[in-house]
């Protein structure tokens, strides 16, 4: 999980502070999720995507069209969470090609032998193991100053609109 800490924006925080906590709370998370966007947009960008070779199986989905953030719904120690990363789809695909593996013994499961359609491998295969080709640590160091921008602007703008309608009342 990565985790950004905004420094300077004691002026917003203050503002905050003022305003009706389901209110804040909602602003802040549209900011977070404002922010979380540039960063998932950067992420997309950067996720390596297989050769197509046909028709996918379920299963066997690019990275980079499983990009997602989302709001967490139970926060806790903290006023708003918004979590940027691969689905669960393919979020073992991204953890092997974020880090690398080693060389490794694939078994096999529920069928006799191991194959791809035509050839048939035996019981067991050895994999040479992946390089690591890191996209989401990489995506959150180029798009770190974007995403701040979006917050703060998101921020200030959802503070706006919330100071306006807490006056209505």
């Amino acid at each position: 999980m990565l985790t950004i800490d905004i420094k300077g924006l004691n002026q917003l925080s203050d503002a905050l502070m003022k305003l009706p906590t389901e209110i804040a709370q909602k602003e802040l998370t549209n900011a977070l999720l404002a922010g979380g966007h540039v960063v998932g947009d950067e992420m997309e960008a950067q996720a390596p995507r297989s050769q197509d070779i046909g028709p996918r199986p379920k299963n066997d989905q690019h990275i980079a069209d499983n990009i997602v953030v989302q709001a967490e719904g139970k926060v806790i120690g903290s006023a708003a969470e918004v979590v940027v990363g691969p689905s669960k789809a393919v979020s073992a695909k991204a953890r092997w090609t974020e880090l690398g593996t080693t060389a490794h013994a694939i078994l096999k499961k529920h069928k006799k032998v191991l194959s791809d359609g035509t050839n048939i491998f035996g019981t067991k295969v050895y994999h040479p193991g992946e390089r690591p080709r890191p996209f989401m640590r990489s995506s959150l160091a180029v798009s770190a100053n974007a995403a701040l921008d979006a917050i703060k602007k998101s921020l200030a703008d959802g503070i706006q609109r919330a100071a306006k309608r807490v006056k209505k009342n």
